[in-house]
């Protein structure tokens, strides 16, 4: 801001901007309140107080000059600047290509991480039941699971045993997994499905029973990128199918992240977003087609036993050639019947191509050639597919999208088309945030199947007037059905949500739903509508780690016991909200396959009698059980104590020592070191050279009086 272009310009071409009468405005820039500010208005321009723009948006000025009033910059005149005169009021609207944005590349090597204090043994149980009815004068629905699991070294086991039941039809199923970790590349295991019904005991017809193994890289995949807007300096938060990601602090403006390293081709990002308004989360789902596979990097996972009646296997593997390309295959195997796919993938930031064969021995007339290529640049996204059956072409099908995204607005296009079997649709939708608080979309389809026309038409509307409130209303139209609904999501406090909705039909239906649910350590749910539907669910874990007990929620993954040394300390686990018990401890269980585990106090929560000092523990978890997080020495508590005089009114401004100098407020109020016993101090009032009192201070009573 030291040197802006124009400075001279500004002042010598016509009359200056300091001879304007001043406007004492509030400001609002990129969505943050910047508070009131002085503002000269001449014809065409905006002239604002140069403190009002942070550093990152030096270029929303393009000219400086200094009045007897401070110094003032002129506003581009590319920004979206509005002035309310009866409001007083001036809002400068963010301009992303005017912001200097950042680029991380999360691929390159990250430095160590080091690993927990220790790891313990984890025994895990847990219980969860659900009774429903769907409908008046339908049966109840009752189902009844419970489970136990082990975790110690490379070992870990599990069993889960779940009862369903419907009128008088009962249904048991049981699974049992237990795996070995070799080595970090290698893992063996083995896995039961089994069910038992009409007094039939059988393996699952749907999935294998028998041992696996998987071998290869954790995180063969990447995401080569992925751009964010920023209207604001923030925090950024990166969390990959539950694991979180270091925070770092970017600058406002587009935030590209490049080579996010995953585990699975398939699964959700999240980004949490903490600037000057506040704290946002936002999502992305992406799959086969968004990722690449890292070079010379091999994942391959198999697995071989029965399926129901018949002997079974598969196995899967994927190989990075290069930066680019990849191929990938599949091999399925059951009694008689076998299938197999192999495939190519090339990818980089711009293309992603990728051609697949597919061939099944018990329907040869269903081997198909598919194919994929999606187009990306700047604001397009450009897709297309095809899928060819050389022995009966009548079932092939092909298909091409459009989508445009830009400034909060996105536009998307499909069409979709089986000429031999006169199969043919497309859609539109349009989706536009108007305002932080208020998205609006609307959507169409048409299609043809054998000559039969049908369409749907809909629109959504999302307000979100605070972080705990969301209100959703829509509309749809489905040929002559109408159909409109809304719904209501607020949650009054953490793990706590309250949901009402309700919905008309031109059927005639009318349907109105509310329910509760709280998600913690333990689970419950609650749901009623008018039409007589209703159910209750609940859940609850427990886990023992050093012959201690915890409530906890029955994840399957590693746990870690962070211990703090003091109860009700809020902390986050890799975004989970944990709060330490009476002995100063916090157990979290979390995904299967987490690894790195990041440890924060939760700040929003954290009471101010609690003093903190490290922000943050990232730690490395290795094998199976309970990664210990020893923060004994990280937080400190604090007690409020009011000192008096002999008089019994308040000393301002007295200082004490204990632990330290402490000074008091202006109405005597102190925050002290958390004391076990009483405490004798000298008291030194305000100004004096000496101490002039002492007092006793007893734990429990906050208020103690001097005494000479």
């Amino acid at each position: 801001m030291a040197a802006l272009a124009a400075q001279a310009h500004a002042q010598d071409a016509g009359a200056s901007p300091c001879a304007q009468e001043p406007v004492f405005v509030d400001t609002s820039v990129g969505g943050e309140a910047r508070g009131g500010a002085l503002a000269l208005l001449p014809d065409g321009a905006v002239w604002v107080e140069s403190r009002l723009l942070r550093e990152s948006e030096a270029a929303y000025g393009v000219a400086e000059v200094t009045c007897d009033l401070g110094t003032f910059v002129k506003l581009s005149g590319a920004l979206d600047v509005t002035y309310d005169p009866a409001e007083l009021l001036l809002t400068v609207r963010p301009r992303l290509d005017l912001l200097p944005g950042n680029t991380l590349d999360l691929g390159r090597s990250a430095p160590s991480v080091p690993g927990p204090d220790a790891t313990l043994p984890l025994f895990t149980v847990g219980a969860q039941g659900r009774v429903e009815r769907a409908e008046p004068g339908s049966p109840l629905s009752r189902s009844l699971g419970v489970q136990g699991g082990v975790q110690t070294g490379p070992l870990s086991g599990a069993l889960d045993v779940t009862v369903a039941a419907q009128d008088t039809e009962v249904r048991t199923e049981v699974q049992l997994n237990g795996s070995y970790e070799v080595t970090p590349r290698l893992t063996v295991g083995a896995q039961v499905f089994a069910q038992r019904q009409d007094n039939r005991l059988s393996l699952n017809n749907q999935r294998i029973s028998g041992l696996r193994v998987r071998w290869g890289d954790q995180q063969a995949y990447r995401l080569p990128v992925w751009t964010l807007d920023l209207p604001l300096d923030a925090e950024v938060r990166v969390r990959v199918n539950g694991e979180s990601l270091p925070p770092v602090r970017v600058r406002a403006g587009q935030l590209v992240l490049r080579n996010i390293a995953l585990s699975v081709p398939a699964g959700t990002l999240e980004v949490t977003v903490l600037d000057a308004n506040g704290e946002r989360v936002e999502a992305r789902s992406y799959g086969p087609g968004d990722v690449v596979v890292t070079a010379r990097t091999l994942a391959v996972q198999a697995v071989a036993g029965r399926q129901g009646q018949d002997g079974a296997a598969s196995v899967t593997g994927v190989y990075g050639v290069t930066d680019r390309w990849s191929v990938s295959g599949e091999g399925l195997w059951r009694g008689r019947d076998w299938e197999a796919q192999l495939g190519a993938r090339y990818a980089d930031r711009q293309i992603n191509a990728g051609m697949n064969v597919t061939y099944r021995s018990a329907r040869p007339e269903a081997a198909a050639l598919t194919g994929d290529v999606t187009l990306v640049r700047d604001q397009w996204r450009l897709g297309g597919s095809v899928q060819v059956t050389p022995l009966n072409l009548r079932a092939s099908q092909a298909g091409v999208s459009v989508g445009w995204a830009d400034d909060g607005t996105t536009v998307s296009l499909n069409a979709q088309a089986s000429p031999g079997q006169a199969q043919y649709r497309a859609s539109a939708a349009v989706s536009r945030q108007v305002n932080p608080t208020l998205n609006a979309a609307v959507r169409a389809q048409v299609s043809s199947d054998a000559g039969k026309v049908g369409w749907q038409a809909g629109v959504t509307v999302t307000w979100v007037p605070r972080d705990t409130l969301t209100v959703t209303g829509a509309a749809l139209m489905d040929g002559a059905q109408q159909t409109a609904g809304i719904e209501a999501r607020w949650k009054p406090a953490p793990g706590h949500e309250l949901v009402a909705s309700g919905q008309v039909s031109s059927l005639p239906t009318r349907s109105a739903r509310v329910g509760y649910s709280f998600t913690g350590p333990a689970a419950v749910s609650v749901a009623a509508g008018t039409d007589g539907a209703w159910s209750v669910s609940g859940r609850v874990g427990a886990a023992w780690v050093a012959g201690r007990a915890y409530l906890t929620a029955d994840d399957p993954g590693p746990g870690v016991l962070v211990r703090v040394g003091l109860p009700g300390v809020p902390l986050l686990v890799n975004g989970a909200r944990v709060v330490s018990d009476a002995r100063g401890e916090a157990l979290v269980l979390l995904a299967a396959g987490t690894r790195q585990v990041s440890v924060t106090p939760d700040f929003e929560t954290l009471p101010v009698t609690v003093s903190v000092r490290e922000d943050r523990r990232d730690v490395t978890l290795s094998g199976q059980g309970a990664g210990v997080v020893d923060w004994t020495g990280n937080f400190e508590a604090f007690v409020w104590v009011r000192l008096l005089g002999v008089d019994g009114a308040p000393l301002p401004y007295a200082t004490l020592d204990l632990r330290g100098a402490r000074r008091t407020d202006d109405e005597g109020w102190v925050l002290l070191p958390v004391f076990g016993t009483p405490q004798a101090v000298a008291v030194t009032l305000d100004g004096a050279a000496a101490a002039a009192c002492r007092v006793t201070l007893t734990p429990g009573v906050e208020s103690a009086r001097c005494a000479p």
